[in-house]
């Protein structure tokens, strides 16, 4: 045709999806999830056509916080503006500020905070304080922010629990113990620092000592020789007096453990260590207990103290 006015016009679908503006205010009227959300959602599909882990409530903004992605969870909160989505619990804001103390990003745990009036879906989540006490990543400002922020929980102290700070010392957070020591926590006790030991935490062991008056029990020396953290055994030998005994040099040897039943032989009787070597006192318990160690490792670690 050579006339441009003869040409065929576009029709009116084809001129809305190819115009911006007018796509924009069409789509604006429809119920559904914005793209990125729902590519977001795809992705956590495995290869076999199965969903990750469910669609448990919380499921989509919890992945966000773990890959930090805040512009996810914004559109994730005006998605649940809708009533119909919000039904959807995997929309639902259910654990996740638990979620962002777990993943240690305090940055998001602020933006939940500062943005929950806009969160419908937003779940009433209590004893936040005790879960970043046992996280993994040990942070203190995150401890700080729910303790003492204006615009945090202000959660009580007294909330952490003994069973709680005793998990946080088996993992190793010293920061976690020596924040709740510096602010008062009356949730320390003798297993605190018996966990600690048995998982090798000299560090946290040192701090307990030196700085609580509430000690171990035999417990403390029993699960460090019985795991094989000699370093902790000397330091308990030198420090406290609920050991060592011959019952923990037989633990550590059933264990393997050579050098947490040298550092032992050490500190036990002399007198006993002699007797189970000459074989004088058949019938004392603390010579069983050392004959089965002198047998299970070896006297190798007991010579040095036959006189």
């Amino acid at each position: 045709m050579e006339n441009g006015d003869d040409a065929p016009r576009p029709s009116a679908a084809f001129r809305v999806l190819t115009d911006r503006g007018l796509l924009q205010l069409i789509t604006s009227f429809q119920a559904g999830l914005p793209f990125l959300v729902g590519a977001f959602n795809a992705s956590l599909v495995e290869p076999d056509g199965s969903t990750r882990l469910g669609n448990y409530r919380g499921k989509l903004p919890q992945f966000a916080i773990r890959r930090r992605d805040e512009h996810m969870l914004a559109l994730l909160q005006q998605a649940t503006q809708n009533p119909r989505l919000r039904a959807l619990p995997q929309l639902q804001f259910c654990g996740v500020r638990r979620c962002a103390i777990e993943y240690n990003s305090l940055h998001l745990l602020r933006w939940l905070q500062a943005t929950r009036a806009n969160s419908p879906t937003l779940t009433n989540e209590y004893h936040l304080l005790g879960v970043a006490v046992t996280s993994y990543f040990d942070n203190p400002g995150i401890l700080d922010w729910l303790y003492s922020a204006s615009e945090g929980p202000h959660e009580s102290i007294e909330s952490v629990t003994m069973p709680e700070v005793c998990r946080a010392a088996g993992l190793g957070n010293r920061n976690a113990i020596c924040w709740l020591h510096e602010h008062g926590s009356s949730a320390f006790s003798p297993l605190v620092m018996d966990t600690a030991a048995a998982h090798g935490h000299l560090d946290i062991v040192r701090f307990l000592h030196e700085r609580r008056s509430e000690g171990c029990t035999t417990r403390a020396m029993h699960g460090a020789a019985l795991n094989g953290y000699d370093e902790v055994v000397t330091y308990l030998a030198q420090n406290r007096q609920e050991g060592p005994d011959m019952q923990t040099l037989e633990m550590a040897a059933s264990g393997g453990r050579l050098r947490c039943v040298k550092a032992l032989a050490i500190y036990c009787s002399r007198r006993a260590a002699f007797s189970s070597m000459r074989m004088q006192e058949p019938d004392d318990r603390q010579t069983t207990y050392k004959c089965r160690a002198i047998h299970r490792i070896g006297r190798a670690a007991f010579v040095p103290l036959v006189v």
